[in-house]
């Protein structure tokens, strides 16, 4: 899919109006920055996204235009100081001028203060923003700086929410799973051992066992759905728990358990 932006400037000195156009495909999104650049309106698109670090930590990338030019000086750069770690921006990027986009870089959690680059080694005292970043988050960044406008300001824009449950919650669920697990699996293999017949203890436990590799089974089959919310997904397998939990009551409750006798 092609979309075509046209944007017409107004109460400002630019007359001339700009035109983008961006292609997006499924499961795709864009990030696209409209400022101003020599009394023009620049236009800058760029791929984005929306997934979570993999470690937990928060994501930051930089949108900026600003009056210093990246271009005279390779090792030029933003600098993002923390209290107890900094990094320079940008890393990787191909250098933009006075206006571009870095890519995401993985940050511990914590507040930072955003430093402007005089030249390849120095940055100016005065940080010209602060920010906070969380566990989970991503964020983006925009950075207006000209001294002609008299204008030094930069703005934070959440584009991935934070983690609102911290990591450790999940050791008490492992161990609830965990224990669930082995007293389900031991009861069950003795369960299916003591009522099958002499012939085939080995065939019952056998099919015993099989309900794990049909439950993994369901489960590939289910990863394949797609849904709008995680939440939706795990509504969906707590549904299947109860659904397997009541024909497992309505199973036991009926059930007759045999007695067979032990031959020496």
């Amino acid at each position: 899919n092609i979309s075509d932006w046209i944007f017409v400037p107004s109460d400002c000195n630019v007359t001339d109006k700009a035109e983008q156009s961006a292609v997006s495909l499924d499961e795709t999104f864009h990030s696209m920055m409209v400022t101003l650049g020599d009394n023009r309106l620049v236009i800058r698109v760029s791929n984005d996204s929306r997934v979570k670090h993999k470690t937990g930590d928060p994501l930051l990338r930089l949108l900026f235009s600003v009056d210093y030019e990246f271009t005279k000086n390779e090792k030029a750069s933003f600098l993002i100081q923390g209290k107890k770690s900094l990094s320079l921006f940008p890393d990787k990027m191909i250098r933009p001028g006075k206006i571009g986009m870095t890519d995401y870089y993985v940050h511990l959690p914590g507040e930072y203060e955003i430093f402007l680059p005089i030249n390849g080694t120095v940055h100016e005292e005065e940080p010209i923003g602060r920010i906070k970043l969380n566990s989970g988050g991503s964020y983006t960044v925009f950075i207006l700086q000209k001294a002609s406008w008299n204008i030094r300001t930069t703005h934070i824009l959440t584009t991935v929410d934070v983690n609102e449950v911290h990591r450790l919650w999940q050791i008490p669920q492992a161990i609830v799973i965990a224990a669930g697990e082995v007293m389900f699996s031991v009861t069950g293999l003795d369960f299916s051992y003591s009522q099958a017949p002499s012939s085939l203890k080995s065939l019952v436990q056998a099919l015993w066992l099989l309900t794990n590799a049909v439950g993994n089974f369901l489960i590939i089959l289910l990863n394949f759905l797609k849904f709008e919310r995680v939440s939706y997904e795990f509504l969906m397998y707590a549904a299947l728990m109860a659904l397997s939990m009541g024909i497992f009551v309505v199973i036991a409750v009926s059930y007759e358990y045999v007695e067979y006798d032990e031959k020496s």
